[in-house]
């Protein structure tokens, strides 16, 4: 029997207290740690993150999927889980900041606690204990009560002082509440992801990582009882079986380099199941691929790599005459400053990009936009209709400078504040808003659509 087509794998979400308490660098250990033992490790994020899924890939050696409760019903969480952990022997689904963190404070919607009740998942809670001694089962307690129904299995405290802090600290917690502790991370061995404006680095950026990584799983496999550990962790709900994806007949560039990194694995399967086969290249020392039916330009760091970008001028003449040939081209974030007259970085140099779209974008220093959005169509788009709705995620530094020639989106955050956003016309489509297709899946299905009919049409670049 094909690993594909076996039963999905059990697994647990590890959650943590708030953000910067540990779960992620906890997280990639203990991928990797499991990964050391032999076991085939499926990597899952929750909400919005394009890092995180980045160095899971590193530590479990496989793609991660990101799992939103705020994008995705419960069918599109269990069919999501059910891709992502195909042929895996083990599960590990990292939360997003603190466990009750999302959209609504008070419902808990698209948080790390709302995803676990959704697909029946056992939590461990990832706690940092320094500082404290038995003070940290008030924390546990109140994690525990607030929803009763969610099932905290279990606890790993982190950046202690040493086994007599853990021992302390352990008393306290089953004196108290009925949650295990697991083990947990003696601060002096808790290596730390080095991080930046938009999160942590990437992998490929962060010298000495597979030594890192290993080491770190060493130290925790000490203090941290992996079998009990696996041992909790369950069958998701109502998952379906589902075939592996089969890339199509339909090429379609993707820009994927250092500069452009922002995909979610849903995307780019979700695509390959309606039938495109994707083209990668670097828009930092390629041209653009020919004979492509379609463009995506994902998000990521052009601001980094402006100077580079600006100076491949073959491949910016073709983004022009992709365009002026009415190539489909969707570009999210740094794929919509690529499209721009320029891009200004934090000193005040100018970088001239592809000037497709009227105006330019300025770094600050400062977050700009973060979080859920809801979209509605301001025109036809090469993904909808006027007046369709949906939603996206913004996260970014940069400012837009000039007119909204042609605004794609009227983009709103969940207090109803915001405005128009973006660009559409023809075949272009671009702007700040990220899309999740597991929240519209119809507009996947219309942007194949589109790149198909232009390549019925011919509308292609000229092969050699």
């Amino acid at each position: 029997m094909n690993r594909a087509q076996l039963a999905p794998p059990p697994a647990f979400l590890l959650a943590g207290t708030h953000s910067g308490c540990g779960k992620s660098t906890l997280s990639v250990g203990l991928m990797r740690a499991f990964r050391n033992q032999g076991l085939v490790v499926a990597p899952f994020k929750t909400g919005p993150d394009y890092l995180d899924p980045q160095l899971h890939a590193v530590a479990a050696g496989r793609r991660s999927w990101n799992l939103d409760g705020w994008f995705m019903d419960d069918s599109g969480l269990r069919e999501g889980y059910a891709k992502g952990s195909m042929g895996a022997d083990l599960s590990l689904v990292e939360g997003v900041m603190g466990l009750f963190d999302g959209a609504d404070a008070v419902d808990f919607r698209g948080s790390a606690a709302d995803l676990a009740k959704r697909l029946g998942l056992p939590v461990v809670l990832v706690v940092d204990g320094a500082g404290t001694g038995g003070s940290v089962a008030a924390t546990v307690l109140g994690h525990r009560r607030i929803w009763p129904d969610l099932d905290l299995a279990g606890v790993i405290l982190n950046r202690l002082s040493g086994e007599r802090h853990f021992r302390l600290q352990e008393a306290a917690i089953q004196a108290h509440t009925d949650v295990q502790v697991l083990g947990y991370v003696a601060k002096s061995k808790a290596w730390k992801l080095p991080e930046r404006h938009l999160g942590i680095y990437r992998p490929h950026e962060v010298e000495g990582l597979e030594g890192a990584l290993n080491g770190l799983a060493a130290d925790i496999g000490e203090t941290v009882d992996l079998e009990r550990l696996r041992g909790l962790a369950r069958v998701p709900l109502a998952v379906p079986a589902l075939p592996l994806a089969q890339p199509g007949e339909l090429p379609v560039a993707l820009a994927r380099d250092e500069a452009f990194c922002f995909t979610y694995a849903d995307t780019l399967d979700r695509l390959e199941r309606l039938g495109v086969r994707w083209v990668p290249f670097s828009p930092l020392r390629e041209r653009l691929p020919e004979g492509v039916a379609g463009l995506y330009m994902p998000g990521g760091y052009p601001e980094l790599h402006a100077a580079e970008l600006s100076a491949n001028t073959g491949f910016l003449a073709d983004l022009r005459e992709a365009h002026a040939r009415d190539l489909p081209i969707f570009a999210e974030c740094g794929g919509y400053m690529a499209l721009s007259e320029a891009l200004v970085d934090l000193e005040g140099r100018a970088h001239p990009m592809a000037g497709i779209i009227p105006g330019r974008t300025r770094m600050t220093e400062r977050l700009q936009s973060f979080g859920y959005k809801k979209l509605k169509a301001q025109r036809d788009t090469l993904l909808c209709r006027a007046g369709a709705e949906g939603k996206a995620h913004e996260f970014h530094h940069s400012v837009w400078e000039g007119e909204l020639a042609a605004p794609a989106w009227q983009m709103e955050n969940l207090r109803g504040e915001g405005g128009p956003e973006g660009y559409a016309k023809g075949n272009l489509l671009a702007g700040y808003a990220h899309l999740h297709f597991g929240a519209q899946p119809e507009w996947a299905e219309r942007w194949v659509a589109r790149m198909k009919l232009a390549s019925n049409r011919s509308h292609l670049l000229p092969a050699d």
